[in-house]
């Protein structure tokens, strides 16, 4: 085949694939066009430290979502440096507190524990684990593990045990060792063995990973939904992506490797180059303000998955005492669908 043969070729080729991939893109416009949205169930990621750093009260801000929003459902989390200030010395007080809270009103939670948790910069780690190897660390790791579910698994308000939060998504976080599928293997079957009863749960990013080495290794899967993001680089990036993108993922993850796929993290925060804490109240809600925040709700209903888990809760009280109710206004309704 000569060179201007073979480069009609290629042109025929890339014309057919752009032709079918523009019948795959307007199909799934006219499809998320024409699907009525779904009745999912509605939850939130609570970080008592998360809402100090915000300057408001963590017993309080739980306090509103239970008692005003009537949340009922909640993603929790044992920050390593937390719960093991001192080698060998645990206090799981603080999740104590907030399950007893949970339990008064008949909500639950699903809680993450290991190294990796929720909100920067994902490794919470005690500063004693400097002096040990990587390898040591590792160890201490899983015997924190231990200790958690051995502590709690005696509590009627943890459905599931999330290990690790997004432990193979290497970009993201600030953790002195990249975790192993081996060693995050060693850590569900020790959670399975400590706790036979109850499902093991993983996260992974959305849009930043494949799923195929999470997936397979636990019982249920929790992704990531974002529409804006901030990069260091890059700044400011807005992910273009339809609904369907997601249902289709989870469609194919299902069917490759029989993993239930819910929503773990949906935004409802905005996330920018400056950290809220040194932005006013004005300043916060031109980010995200309850027009944009409504639509993500009406994004996710359009996925069709069976559960979401709001990213934002305590923003959301911080913004409220200080005068802008309005996203947890928007919130409300979501909530009272349930």
């Amino acid at each position: 085949m000569d060179r201007r043969k073979r480069s009609h070729f290629i042109l025929g080729i890339l014309t057919v694939y752009l032709g079918l991939a523009a019948v795959v893109y307007f199909g799934t416009v006219l499809e998320e066009n024409l699907r009525p949205p779904t009745t999912p169930i509605w939850g939130v990621t609570f970080v008592p430290s998360y809402a100090e750093y915000l300057g408001t009260d963590a017993k309080e801000s739980l306090t509103a979502l239970l008692d005003d929003l009537k949340v009922k459902h909640f993603r929790l989390s044992i920050p390593w440096d937390r719960a093991e200030a001192s080698q060998g010395q645990f206090n799981f007080s603080e999740i104590g507190w907030q399950l007893d809270e949970l339990g008064k009103r008949g909500a639950d939670a699903f809680v993450s524990i290991g190294r990796r948790t929720p909100r920067w910069p994902e490794c919470h780690d005690p500063d004693w684990i400097d002096d040990l190897t990587l390898e040591r660390q590792d160890e201490a790791a899983l015997e924190l593990v231990r200790a958690e579910v051995t502590a709690l698994k005696g509590r009627k308000e943890i459905v599931a045990w999330q290990v690790e939060n997004e432990p193979f998504l290497a970009v993201f976080g600030r953790c002195p060792s990249r975790l192993s599928p081996a060693y995050f293997k060693r850590e569900v079957a020790l959670v399975h063995e400590l706790d036979p009863s109850r499902p093991v749960i993983t996260t992974d990013s959305g849009e930043l990973s494949t799923w195929f080495r999470a997936a397979p290794r636990v019982d249920e899967l929790g992704i990531s939904i974002y529409h804006e993001t901030w990069n260091g680089i890059f700044g400011k990036i807005v992910y273009p992506l339809p609904p369907a993108f997601y249902r289709r993922r989870v469609e194919f993850t299902k069917a490759i490797f029989g993993t239930e796929v819910f929503v773990s993290e949906l935004q409802a925060e905005p996330w920018s180059g400056t950290q809220l804490s040194r932005l006013t109240p004005d300043e916060q809600v031109k980010l995200l303000g309850p027009e944009k925040l409504a639509g993500y709700l009406r994004f996710a209903e359009r996925t069709g998955l069976p559960s979401f888990y709001l990213w934002g809760a305590e923003w959301w009280y911080s913004l409220k005492i200080h005068g802008h109710p309005e996203l947890w206004e928007t919130v409300r309704s979501v909530f009272a669908k349930r």
